[in-house]
């Protein structure tokens, strides 16, 4: 007669990590992830009881095969790595995680107007031109009496009070590629 013992340890549970975004670098289409930022992320959990390794495919995660080195950031275009949650004690005993890498594109508000100067009386309401791959965002004018779409940047000129004006064109905050605003004057 032989006896085995059978012990049910608690599954390893973790905190699944949002998509993980950095703005491409030098190379386009590429980013560096630090990916000991995600380390604590995801745990949750005693990092003293769980090992945590990066993988580039499942089958090395689920293998614990290859997996990444940490020393400096892990420069990539958008793909998904999976992490595999290991506890240190049963090593039998893992979860595996996927997390989207994702390299956002850097974002420009480049514009102009063709003039730096419109009268009230001109038929034509100004609106910007885009350089350098500029996008609309959000247009703002200081001090107050421009009458400016904040989506579009057109100057409605007729009900605009004369005087000289900063216009601003900036993108979302939570943009994480979001470069300082551009202004025309």
């Amino acid at each position: 007669v032989a006896e085995i013992n059978v012990e049910f340890l608690p599954e390893i549970s973790s905190i699944a990590p949002e998509a993980y975004h950095v703005c491409e670098g030098t190379t386009a289409g590429f980013g560096d992830f630090d990916l000991n930022t995600i380390t604590h992320q995801v745990l949750g959990l005693n990092p003293a009881v769980y090992m945590i390794t990066f993988h580039e495919s499942e089958a090395d995660a689920l293998g614990s095969t290859r997996p990444l080195v940490l020393t400096t950031p892990y420069n990539s275009e958008s793909t998904t790595l999976y992490i595999r949650i290991q506890s240190n004690s049963v090593l039998d005993c893992f979860k595996i995680q996927p997390l989207e890498l994702v390299v956002d594109t850097l974002q420009f508000t480049s514009f102009e107007y063709g003039s730096a100067q419109y009268c009230t009386t001109d038929e034509v309401n100004p609106v910007p031109t885009f350089i350098n791959n500029g996008i609309a965002g959000e247009f703002t004018a200081t001090p107050t009496g421009l009458a400016i779409n904040a989506t579009t940047g057109e100057i409605d000129l007729a009900t605009s009070t004369e005087g000289t004006y900063t216009v601003t064109n900036s993108l979302d905050a939570d943009n994480a590629c979001n470069p300082t605003p551009s202004v025309f004057v």
